[in-house]
């Protein structure tokens, strides 16, 4: 393929790397959701921010003379996911999670939180393919299974806990971890019969979650982030008001 390029016979290379793409490999899907659904009557002042620095999502809103703010990130030392939700003002958060995906899938109500564990299709058309009859096929002896956990690490409200949601109330902090796994095991593993445990990596991973505060666990993920992000920084020089200094000829002229 390479002396190919290198010798301008692009169709020939085309042609080549069609002998070194594999077998199909169906298709990736996302594993599912965790939804979380505040007991507000209005939400005005909506704002969503990244900070690229930091790796941390905040979204804030207002709501009846109350500020709610949740902050998200995906931290690599601790292969957890974590969701700090927080309130100032008159009133406290009441929310219930609860989890679904559009995979086959079943909730289980785990210690302090929500399990959902679930198999993927055996066999995905994609929709190139065409019109194909069975094209998302499920057999579970040659399925990938997945499994997710939602757990709540910190709480200064009430907690309840059934087999499909969790409710929260009367908290004004609140700090969820999610863990997710599946039992790929390579490209060459059978997912089934060589597959891992993917319960057991989900609860691995909370497990070993050594300490629950916040700030904590917070600092080890911008620390671990920032060695990244901050390798390389772009100064662009002052600003300049781009209407004002370009101008473009008539387009249909």
């Amino acid at each position: 393929v390479r002396e190919a390029l290198f010798a301008g016979d692009y169709k020939k290379a085309d042609s080549l790397t069609k002998f070194i793409q594999g077998k199909f490999s169906a298709s990736y899907a996302p594993l599912g959701n965790l939804w979380m659904h505040f007991n507000l009557k209005e939400a005005n002042n909506y704002s969503r921010t990244l900070d690229i620095r930091r790796g941390v999502v905040t979204v804030s809103i207002e709501s009846d003379g109350t500020s709610y703010t949740r902050e998200y990130f995906v931290s690599h030392p601790d292969q957890l996911m974590f969701i700090r939700l927080s309130s100032k003002g008159k009133n406290k958060m009441n929310i219930e999670l609860t989890m679904n995906s559009l995979l086959r899938h079943k909730l289980v109500q785990a210690v302090k939180g929500l399990a959902m564990n679930g198999i993927a299709p055996s066999l995905a058309e994609p929709s190139y393919r065409g019109n194909m009859p069975n094209a998302v096929q499920y057999d579970s002896a040659n399925a990938m299974r997945f499994s997710g956990m939602v757990k709540v690490l910190s709480n200064n409200g009430k907690q309840k806990n059934t087999d499909s949601s969790i409710q929260l109330s009367d908290a004004s902090e609140i700090l969820l971890a999610v863990s997710l796994a599946t039992s790929f095991n390579g490209f060459d593993k059978h997912p089934v019969k060589e597959g891992r445990d993917e319960k057991m990596l989900v609860a691995n991973a909370l497990q070993q979650l050594a300490l629950t505060d916040y700030a904590t666990i917070l600092k080890k993920h911008v620390a671990d982030f920032s060695r990244y992000m901050e390798r390389v920084s772009l100064d662009l020089g002052a600003s300049c008001d781009f209407a004002t200094t370009t101008s473009f000829p008539n387009a249909m002229t």
